[in-house]
């Protein structure tokens, strides 16, 4: 985690969808929010990113120091059709999407501690106000994003707690503006729901966490 000095992981596996109802309160799906590249790394990491899946050639060989995940899109939007995604969203900027009638979501870090000493995040996605987003994006431009905290609902599951962390209250917390100008993923800082508070706060057996996929640090 790059507030606490430790390495950020650059390359992430994909996960399975599950069902995700939100409400999408009326007059408030659509912020007026233009298109805005908003990228989430620095340009060198982001040359070396790297999102696993099925069909990924290079056989599935992930950093095992440095587990991580990215959850390619929100459950409402994965489970739109094509023709009805291609309707509906708005705005994606891999950073923020704007689905009409949908909702509004942009994509966080949310880390686990293991007992074996290693951190693995989630890139994960989260429902937001309109208000709340609009806010987001004036203060990046504002460059005023730095210990902002907001308040959203988790739209993945994770991990092995699966569905029962879906539409979990979160508390995030905005991070500095890299020196190229890209933006940093805001955090999961904390949660009112007792399950993913837990999950944040608690340190977690890596097999249960990473199951085979990393069973082990090749430093153990």
């Amino acid at each position: 985690m790059t507030a606490l000095g430790l390495p950020e992981p650059t390359t992430f596996t994909a996960v399975r969808f599950y069902t995700l109802l939100l409400p999408v309160p009326a007059g408030g799906s659509e912020p007026s929010y233009p298109t805005t590249p908003l990228d989430l790394a620095s340009a060198s990491v982001r040359a070396n990113a790297h999102t696993h899946g099925a069909a990924c050639a290079c056989g599935g060989h992930l950093d095992p120091e440095h587990p991580g995940f990215d959850l390619a899109l929100p459950h409402l939007v994965a489970e739109l059709s094509e023709a009805e995604r291609r309707r509906r969203v708005k705005s994606d900027t891999g950073a923020i999407i704007i689905a009409e009638g949908v909702g509004n979501f942009l994509k966080v870090r949310l880390p686990i501690r293991l007992d074996d000493g290693r951190t693995v995040v989630y890139l994960a996605w989260v429902y937001l106000k309109a208000a709340v987003i609009d806010d987001f994006v004036q203060r990046v431009r504002d460059d005023n994003l730095v210990g902002h905290r907001f308040e959203g609902l988790l739209c993945n599951a994770i991990g092995p707690w699966g569905e029962d962390v879906l539409r979990s209250p979160v508390v995030l917390g905005g991070q500095r503006i890299n020196e190229d100008g890209s933006v940093r993923h805001s955090e999961v800082l904390e949660s009112s729901d007792p399950l993913l508070s837990k999950v944040l706060t608690e340190t977690w057996p890596a097999a249960f966490v990473l199951g085979d996929r990393f069973p082990h640090s090749p430093s153990d």
